[in-house]
This record gives C-alpha cells, sequence and structure tokens, in this order.
C-alpha cells in the first residue's frame, strides 16, 4: 500500500495553499508535479554539469554524456525496451509525430488505411488525418460501447488487409478507460498491420512491457509519469 503521507512529503508545491486553503491537485492526466528528487537532481545538473551532450571531449561534457546515458537506461528498463530503441524526444506527441513523418509517411500509400480509436487523445489522432489528407490515406475510427470501453466487434470488422498501422491508446486520458493492447496487438499482426501504442498514461498506472507487448512503436511522457507512486522506480 502507498504511504500516501511520504509520498505527499516529496512534493513541494503540495504545501501551497490555493485561497486560503491546502492545495489538492488532480491534474495529472495533464502533467503531474515534480517531486523533490527530480528538482533536486535538475538543480545539480545546472550548477555542476551542464554542458552540450555528445559534443564535447571536456570534462562537464563528458559528465553531461554519462548522465544522459545513464537516464536512458532507466528509461529501457522502466518500459522493457534495448538501449537502440529508445528515442527521447520533448513529449508523447512529438514521438507519434516522429512515426508519422518518418516512418508512415513513408511507407504507408494510397488507399491503404490506419485504425485508430474515437477515445484518442487529439496527439494520436491529428497528426493521422493530416496525413491522411496528404498521402489519399484512410482514417478508420473505432467507437466505443455504452460503457466507454473500446468496441472490440467494431474494431475486427474495420481491422482488414488494408490496415497499415493500428494506434491506440494504452489508457484514456479522459475516462481511465484501460484498453486490451496486448490483444489489438496480436490482431494487428494477423493481417500484417504495425501498432503504436500511446502509453502516456499507460506506462506510469498499469505498467508495460514492450518486450511482451511486441508493439512495433511506443511512446510515453516523463512530464506524466509522477501521477502515482509508481515514479519512485523511474527516479
Amino acid at each position: 500500500m502507498l504511504d500516501v503521507k511520504k509520498i505527499k512529503q516529496d512534493f513541494p508545491i503540495l504545501k501551497r495553499k490555493v485561497e486560503g486553503k491546502r492545495l489538492v491537485y488532480l491534474d495529472n492526466a495533464a502533467t503531474s508535479q515534480r517531486p523533490r528528487q527530480v528538482l533536486d537532481k535538475m538543480r545539480e545538473f545546472d550548477e555542476k554539469h551542464n554542458a552540450n551532450v555528445h559534443r564535447g571531449i571536456h570534462q562537464l561534457s563528458e559528465e553531461a554524456s554519462e548522465m544522459y546515458e545513464e537516464a536512458r537506461r532507466v528509461v529501457v528498463g522502466f518500459v522493457g525496451a534495448k538501449e537502440d530503441e529508445m528515442v527521447f524526444v520533448k513529449n508523447a506527441t512529438e514521438g507519434i509525430n516522429l512515426v508519422v513523418w518518418a516512418w508512415a509517411f513513408r511507407n504507408i500509400k494510397k488507399g491503404e488505411e490506419i485504425l485508430t480509436t474515437v477515445m484518442e487523445h487529439h496527439a494520436n489522432l491529428v497528426p493521422w488525418q493530416q496525413l491522411a489528407k496528404s498521402k489519399g490515406i484512410k482514417v478508420q475510427v473505432v467507437d466505443i460501447d455504452d460503457e466507454g470501453k473500446l468496441d472490440m466487434n467494431d474494431l475486427e470488422r474495420k481491422l482488414s488487409k488494408k490496415t497499415k498501422l493500428v494506434a491506440v491508446g494504452q489508457v484514456s486520458n479522459t475516462t481511465g478507460t484501460i484498453n486490451p493492447v496486448e490483444k489489438i496487438v496480436k490482431m494487428a499482426k494477423r493481417v500484417g498491420a504495425k501498432t503504436l501504442i500511446d502509453s502516456a498514461q499507460g506506462a506510469q498506472h498499469v505498467g508495460v512491457d514492450i518486450r511482451k507487448l511486441k508493439c512495433d512503436f511506443l511512446v510515453i511522457t516523463g512530464h506524466k509519469v509522477r501521477a502515482n507512486g509508481n515514479w519512485r522506480s523511474v527516479y
């Protein structure tokens, strides 16, 4: 069980008062607050190690480069990836756009399809719509059922040999719905489609293991990973 009082002590901002009342922050789906350990590490870097990464041979640059690569090792361990599979970008939105314009633009052709869902964050919908407009690709959108869960029958109906990519969120940022991404990846593979999993809300809440999931692309975002006690396994 999480020690809530102990965890709260790690977040200096929670000592604030707003209009005379103790701050209660509930917007973790947008961004989570930074714990003291992260703030201290950021300050330490700026005060003692600040330099360009992999761009110099002097002491500070070597220290900064090693810290950068250590961060990579920590993150790949968190998601079950390999070091050469991890690309650092600004956020999950940039990661999805990188897949859109560096891979999908070259590999998905006119008349082929991308399958996504109605519950996606706009970061996992708008870029595919933009790609479809520029390339003549069709975007199929899977609906939800009366309980707000992904309609797996609708997904199966819309998944076909024309589908070249399935892009789906692991956990909805609005409803909290947890999607059966392992099953979806297996379904996509049966028709030869690649998969992109948006784990911006999933990695910190339900966890993710890329080796087990066997997806082709996965994005997470560091500024939301501290939404619960699992952040301690990263920092």
